[in-house]
This record gives structure tokens, sequence and C-alpha cells, in this order.
């Protein structure tokens, strides 16, 4: 009897052109190295045994399962294969721990009278698969070679898929509002409302840090060059435990791992002109990155209206491989923007379609309205990659300002983190870590502005910090059952007040077969008052009246249809307390004309409820598009009274569709449709209260979104493009503000419409 063993011997390979717009994260399998097998005397036919093998980072075979054969063979091969040498798995050149499907051949042995020599020991091909074959056969073999789990209670958006949907210029990041769930306040501007939690209630996360401002001029693109984005998770519900102090959704965005060879990318557009660059040095164990973007549309704006608006960020990186098992990484990045209008001037204000209001004029008489946003970060982290263990042990420190031209706001902190997951069996694992934060804040602003005091209680001197620790155990009991249960405890203080909180979350996904899922979850989560969305340094500096908080549920149903389309129905509900949402229950950020008192003490319960569906194909396809429906109703108790949120939009509608037409043409659009706002309604009980009673609405809103491309390749991995797009080409207008008293008095604001012609040159 003879042993034939199919081993690993891959090369990576090039990826096709169209994956060009995005580095590709080159694997390359483990190959065999050594794999004798004393084979059982008896048999007389070809027997076949299958291996489950966990290869550590060395190459060594350090859990082996025979998942198919027969006995005696099956023991025998189980237990021959935990002497195995490979060579480790590698993931842009470095090694890594992997899991592999092996194929072991029991070939009866040649008689000796035969001539014929027995056949030696062969190398089988392989190839990779997303998912697992049923049953391995010679000449294919799977490997995983682990990586961020994804999670599917999540909406996930990688950097090529959202660079090919309209309207959102490239970035995952503002591909956010393609997901079901997100009802936005008007078009164009990313303030979101969530499953019914308010902006201020949204949480953004880079690299697991905790960042004050995502988007550029309230319309404009990311804070970070979506050359660096990996991928962003929307966890429109209960989010994974790590994510803390957000009583509301999370938005989570990864970065990429570093590039094997030289590479990068430029764009120049219409309103900003960016790139990114990476290099790796020392046979791959130093990466060196560095990127950003500047916006020239001060010049443009100025003159056209006389204002000036411009915006610029950076981003560095540079990653040192240790060893097989620790790398460690020092990040920078940070943003700012700065705007002057001939406009009254408050501190804290948004434009008028994001708030609703003008500003107000201060007592010096100054109508210049200008300042600047800005915000920082340097982060220093390890991680280490073991057979068993995965850690991150991180500290970020940071620099906030707003400012206007009558004072500013700013902080300045000091967090760390960590992570470690630990994986007792291969269906069991526990992860578990901290996040801790301290910083200190300070207003500087004229007491001649109105609505100092205002301002002064909101935003007092003084010292803020935090400490939470989680817990989360994913437990696979059964094949088709995946269960993740996570409990954290937080501390806040800030000033001299002091609250704690306790959340526990759950997720389960049962899968019925390979193509049908349910996907459950539920959980609380608590976060200190604040409201104030996109704002660097504008968190509310008190915990008097408590935290806020809530708990959601989800329950969904996905399945793999033909084609490669996935369709997923998923109904909701989150329940809110001690909510504080000035912008749900005024459609106002005009902070001067509110009372302190009114704002962080007049607390309401909220709740909403919903349907989403969502039908997917990758637009990265030659056909490819997706199709989103939002049904919902987001409540609020208004003194007393049960009223909608100002942006309760009932129905929300997004369609897109991507087509490679040839020769390298690209097009696609999008079609988005919203309900219109609830009027604001005055009671009759002669109490002054309004409500939104969703009686009357404003006219639904519908907009178009187009994009058209061509690529002039240079090699398999480089290329040149040119990329029209434009956000609302329907130049549709909205209705922002409607109110009714007597009568009813709508304003509508609009076209918002941003068109791009821009340059690219990728090279990955």
């Amino acid at each position: 009897m003879t042993s034939h063993v199919a081993a690993a011997q891959v090369e990576a390979a090039a990826p096709a052109p169209d994956s060009a717009s995005a580095p590709a994260v080159e694997v390359v399998p483990p190959r065999a190295l050594e794999t004798t097998i004393a084979p059982p005397e008896q048999a007389s036919e070809l027997v076949e045994v299958v291996l489950e093998l966990i290869i550590d980072a060395e190459g060594h075979v350090t859990n082996s399962k025979a998942i198919e054969g027969q006995e005696p063979f099956r023991s025998a091969a189980e237990s021959a294969s935990t002497h195995f040498k490979f060579s480790p798995a590698l993931r842009q050149g470095v090694p890594v721990p992997s899991k592999v499907r092996f194929l072991v051949r029991f070939e009866p042995s040649v008689p000796e009278n035969n001539s014929k020599p027995a056949p030696e020991p062969v190398s089988v091909p392989t190839k990779q698969s997303r998912r697992a074959p049923e049953k391995a056969i010679p000449g294919e073999l799977e490997v995983t070679v682990p990586g961020t789990r994804t999670t599917i209670i999540s909406t996930r958006i990688s950097r090529v898929e959202a660079r090919e949907i309209p309207g959102t210029f490239g970035d995952p990041l503002r591909a956010v509002e393609t997901s079901p769930g997100v009802v936005p306040m008007y078009t164009g501007i990313p303030f979101f409302f969530i499953r019914g939690s308010p902006p201020g209630n949204v949480g953004y996360y880079i690299d697991g840090i905790k960042i004050p401002l995502l988007y550029h001029a309230l319309a404009g693109p990311s804070v970070v060059h979506p050359g660096l984005i990996d991928h962003v998770d929307v966890y429109r519900g209960a989010a994974p435990v790590r994510f803390g102090g957000t009583a509301g959704a999370s938005v989570v965005a990864e970065s990429r791992e570093p590039l094997p060879t030289t590479g990068g990318e430029a764009n120049l557009r219409v309103f900003d002109v960016g790139g990114i660059v990476e290099k790796p040095f020392f046979d791959n164990r130093l990466h060196v990155l560095a990127g950003g973007r500047y916006s020239y549309t001060a010049l443009i704006a100025s003159l056209l209206s006389g204002a000036k608006l411009e915006y610029w960020d950076y981003q560095s990186r540079i990653s040192y491989q240790v060893n097989a098992k620790n790398r460690i990484t020092l990040t920078a990045f940070g943003a700012y923007d700065k705007f002057e209008s001939n406009a009254d001037n408050s501190l804290v204000n948004p434009s008028p379609p994001a708030g609703g209001t003008s500003a107000s004029q201060d007592k010096s008489g100054s109508n210049l309205y200008g300042g600047g946003l800005q915000f920082h970060r340097i982060d220093v982290r390890e991680d280490y990659f073991g057979t068993r263990t995965r850690a991150r042990v991180g500290i970020t420190a940071g620099y906030d300002r707003t400012s206007t031209t009558t004072g500013f706001l700013r902080n300045s902190l000091l967090a760390s983190r960590s992570l470690i997951e630990y994986k007792l069996t291969p269906e069991l694992s526990v992860a578990a870590g901290h996040d801790s934060s301290i910083a200190d804040y300070s207003l500087e602003v004229s007491s001649t502005v109105t609505g100092f005091d205002v301002l002064r209680g909101l935003f007092p001197d003084r010292r803020d910090m935090s400490l939470g620790g989680h817990v989360e155990v994913n437990w696979s009991p059964a094949p088709f059952v995946t269960l993740t249960p996570g409990v954290r405890a937080d501390t806040y203080r800030s000033g001299s007040d002091t609250a704690s909180s306790t959340d526990a979350r759950m997720s389960a996904v049962v899968a019925g077969n390979r193509h049908i899922r349910a996907i459950e979850t539920v959980g609380t989560s608590h976060q200190p008052p604040g409201f104030v969305p996109q704002i660097p340094a504008a968190q509310v500096g008190t915990l008097s009246g408590g935290l806020q908080s809530t708990l959601q549920f989800s329950s969904g149903i996905a399945v793999d249809i033909a084609n490669e389309m996935t369709a997923t129905v998923t109904a909701f509900e989150a329940q809110y307390k001690n909510l504080i949402d000035p912008i749900g229950q005024n459609r106002t950020l005009d902070l001067t004309s509110l009372d302190v008192q009114e704002i962080l003490n007049i607390r309401t319960p909220g709740k909403a409820y919903g349907l989403e569906f969502d039908l997917r194909r990758s637009v990265t396809h030659r056909l490819g598009g997706f199709i989103t429906y939002t049904l919902s109703r987001n409540e609020r108790t208004v003194d007393g009274h049960p009223s909608l949120s100002g942006y309760d939009r009932p129905h929300v509608f997004q369609a897109a569709l991507g087509y490679d037409m040839g020769r390298h043409w690209r097009a696609g659009a999008r079609l988005i449709a919203y309900s219109g706002i609830a009027a604001k309604q005055l009671l009759n009980d002669g109490s002054g209260t309004y409500i939104y009673d969703g009686a009357h609405r404003a006219p639904p809103f519908v907009r178009v979104d187009l994009r058209l491309e061509k690529r002039w390749y240079m090699s398999p991995r480089s290329y040149w493009a040119v990329v029209f797009e434009m956000l609302n080409a329907s130049l549709s207008k909205e209705v922002t503000s409607f109110t009714c008293s007597v009568r009813c008095r709508q304003d509508i604001s609009g076209p918002v419409a941003i068109p791009s012609v821009g340059l690219e040159f990728y090279s990955y």
C-alpha cells in the first residue's frame, strides 16, 4: 500500500484588470514540505481521506481532524499528519496561520513481478475558494487564511464596491447611506437617523479609534482618503460589545493591509486633488504610507458667491513586522475645514440645510460667518497573530478644535484600547478587552456673543474620563448555529459627575442550509449626554440627568439567490430612554435659541420600528447593483404628547445599477426616493407645544445620481481613468422646513447637486 499526499503548491495569481481599483490582498497558501505516512497493510483499492489541518505561522500542524474517509485509513492519516511540515501561508509576504483542507490518497502497492514502477507521491494543484467545497477532490483543495472575521449582522461595504456606486465619489464612508435602515436628514448631507438613532448617537470608528468628524464640508468626501480603507461595517442594531459609549448605530472602518509592492493612487477632481502612496522596505518587514487631499474650492466659491470653503486631510502609516507574529504600527491622520461667508455668526451652528435655521448675530454687530473644524490623531498599536491567539493593544493621542470669529472649543485627549481573542477549540473562542480615555475640554468665547450663557453651560472647562471593559464569546455548538453573547461595563466622569452602565448583547445565526440563514440580534447600549454631530470638541460637559440608553432587537432572513445575489429581510425595533434629541424634536441646532436646562434636562423616550429589504449583486460584476427599501416609524414624546421624530420618513427606497459596456467603459445610475418630512404642528391646547403627527407631510423627494468611467490599462495592476460623476443629476429640490399652525408654510432648498469630473491613476 502506497500513500499519495495532495500537497498545496500555488503561486498568487495576478488580479483581473477590473480589480485594480483596490489593493489585492495577496495570499500564498502553505506548501507541503514533509508528509510521510505509514499506510495500513490491509486494503486492495484506492482510499481517500480528507483532513482539516490548522497550520501555524511556522509551518507546524497544531491540529488535525479527519472529516472524510474510512477506517483504518482515517486514523492513520489523522495521526501521521501531526508530524507534517509545511511552508507557512503568506499574507502580503508575512507568515500567518492558516486552515487547510488536505487530501490524502492511499493506493495499493504495485506487485513485485510488475515491471511498472510504483507511482511517486505527487503534488496536486490547488485553488482558492470563497466557499468550502462539500467534498475535497483531486485538483481542488481549500486553503483558508484567517483575517478579520466578517460579521453578517452588519452591512459590509468594501472600497472596490463603493467605488462603483454612483453618488459616493468612490468613498466607502459615503456609501453608508446605501444601507437599509439609514434615513437621511436631507439629500447630500451625510447626517443620518439609523433605525431611529439621531446623528449625535451614531459612533464612527477607524481601526477602533473613535473620531468626531467623518465628512468634509457637510456634503463633502470623508476625512480619510478612501485608498486607506479596506471596508466599512455598518452596525445598524446591536454592535459587538467592543464598541461602547454609543446609544445607537456604529459605523466601523478598517484600514487595508500593507502592500507587498510599491503602489498607490492619485486623483484630480473639480473640487480637490489627492493621493496615497505606499512602499515596502527590508524584505517587506517595513511599510511606509503617506497620503492626503487638498480642496481648492475656496477660490471657486469666492468667485461665484463671495463665500470661501476649503479643506484638507492627511494620512500616514509606518508598519514594522517585528517577527512572524508581532507587528507594530504608527498611524497619524487628521482633517481641517475652513469656511467664510457673509452671514451672522454663531459658535455652534451648522449650515441651514443641516440645522434648518440661520445663525444669530452677536452684540458686536459682526456679520462675518466663518470658522474652522479640525481634528488630529496619532495612534501606536501592536498586533499579535498567534496560532490560537490574536491581540491588539493601542494608545491614541488626539486634538480637536472648532473655532469661529468669536471663539473656539477645543480638547486634547489620550485613549487606550485592547482586544485579545483566544480560540479554545475550533468551535469556541473568547474575546476580551478594554477602552479608556481622558480628555481636557475648554471653551473660549466672547461674553458679548448671543447665547453665551447657553454655550458656557453646555461646554464648560473640565476633564472627562471613561473606562470600559468587555467580554464576548463566539460559539458554534453545531455546524449550522453560531452564538455570540457579550457583555460590557462602563464608567464615565465629567467634571465632578459620574455615571456607570452595564450592557449585554447577543447575536445568533442559524443556517437552514448553504443558502438560507436566520439572523437574530438583541442588545442594550448607553451613551453620555450628547447631540451635536460632526463638530469636534462639542461634547456636552455634564452627566446630569443620567445616560441615554437603548434596547435594540432585530430578526432577519438572508437567502443566497442564483447569480451571486443575496436577499435579506429584517424586522427591527429600537426603544430609547432618556434621549437628548433637539434635532429630531425641533429640527434645529441653533443652540442660542434654547435654554441649557431645556436641552439637558428635557429627556424623551423614543421608539423606532420597521422592516428592511436588501437585494444585492456586487456592482463589480459586469451587471450588478442593489435594491433597498426601508419601511419604518420613528416616534418621540414631547411634553407628554406622542409625536413623530422631525425626520421620520416612512419610506426610503434606493436602487443602483452598474454595467460594464466593454472596452473598459463602465456606467452606473442610482435612484433615491424617500418620504417628505412631517409638518411641525401647533397643538390646539394653548400650551404652545409643537409636535409631528404625520397628518401633513412635505412632498416626497426623488433624486438620480450618475457615473461614467473610462479606463486605460498600462499593466494588469495599473491604469488611468477619467470619471464623470454627479450627485443629484436630476437637480431635484427638497422641502427642508414644513410648519403648520393657522396655515402651513414650507421652505424649499436646493438643488444640492455636486458634479465631478476626475482624472485618476491606480497602481497596486
